[in-house]
């Protein structure tokens, strides 16, 4: 992760402390916060948060965690930071089709690609 930019140029432990946060999941919306408490510098948590609303049908609507319908959230979409991560560490990216299965791929692409060990 040499002169790498965004999520790249940070250290592999802190790249793999936040996939495992995300645990394959490819549907979720996460406070930026725990980006911050992982250490990741607030100028690239500020580039991957986004406005999120709701749109009143089953699939496009967010509920916090008592179940309660949430209008418009600042938040981190899981996918999105995936794709980011693995396009800025040059992987090839996922042939899956599916939020979920996308996720687990890049997960372990990403994961993989941080773990190599070079002779």
């Amino acid at each position: 992760m040499n002169g790498g930019k965004g999520f790249a140029s940070l250290p592999a432990e802190t790249v793999l402390a936040v996939i495992d946060h995300l645990g394959g999941d490819g549907h979720g919306l996460y406070d930026p916060s725990f980006l911050t408490e992982l250490g990741v510098p607030e100028a690239l948590v500020e580039s991957v948060t986004t406005t999120h609303k709701s749109d009143g049908s089953y699939k496009g609507s967010i509920f916090d965690a008592e179940g309660c319908l949430i209008e418009e959230t600042q938040a981190v979409y899981s996918l999105s930071l995936y794709r980011r991560i693995s396009d800025e560490l040059g992987l090839p990216g996922s042939t899956m089709m599916g939020r979920g299965f996308e996720a687990r791929q890049l997960h372990s692409q990403i994961k993989n690609a941080l773990t190599e060990v070079t002779p």
